[in-house]
């Protein structure tokens, strides 16, 4: 099992009103994110959530900015005001796009490892309730490498299971890691659409 280490500050997890989390870390990394999904998109002509849904390369920049706008609006009303005050859809974004960044980063593993774990079950849940199958399938799988494909929410409990994974194990999540990157901007995607339906500036 390779050590990781979570970054300075710990890695997001679910606000509650006056504590800090890494929300600075945070906003950089969706920036970084929405850059290199625009540089897919002009470099590789797009990339969709499904067959049938493309989007046009001169589209990309204003409605990828917009998803980053959107989604550091709902990052910031945790920080600032607690989780309690997300609606279920903004704590959905929240939760899949936490997932999204952390796996983009450093895997599953990461994921798993870092504070962001703990709500792995609410992630689950988020990602079925916004109907993102090709994502939960990915996830679900990922999960299957736990006891009955559950995880304690308490941080030294986590990690010791994720320690106690087989090289088989640990070369599967890493498949499923290469599945999840296969998606292209799956997710900045269904951010992008969601930011249009509200309206988001």
């Amino acid at each position: 099992m390779k050590q990781r280490v979570e970054p300075a500050g710990g890695a997001d997890v679910l606000p509650e009103a006056g504590k800090t989390s890494a929300l600075p870390q945070r906003f950089a990394m969706e920036s970084c994110r929405a850059i290199l999904g625009l540089c897919l998109a002009v470099g590789l002509g797009g990339c969709s959530m499904s067959s049938d849904d493309t989007v046009p390369d001169q589209e990309w920049r204003p409605r990828a900015e917009r998803a980053t706008r959107y989604v550091k609006g709902i990052a910031g009303k945790a920080e600032t005001r607690g989780i309690e005050s997300l609606s279920q859809q903004e704590r959905d974004v929240y939760l899949v796009d936490l997932l999204d960044l952390e796996v983009g980063n450093g895997g599953f593993s990461q994921f798993f490892f870092n504070s962001s774990g703990q709500n792995w079950s609410e992630t689950r849940d988020a990602i079925e309730r916004q109907g993102l199958r090709e994502l939960g399938s990915i996830y679900t799988n990922a999960l299957t490498v736990f006891p009955d494909s559950i995880l304690p929410s308490e941080s030294t409990a986590r990690r010791e299971l994720l320690a106690e994974l087989t090289d088989a194990q640990e070369e599967f999540l890493t498949a499923l890691d290469q599945q999840y990157y296969d998606l292209g901007s799956y997710v900045l995607k269904w951010e992008m659409k969601l930011a249009e339906q509200a309206g988001a500036p």
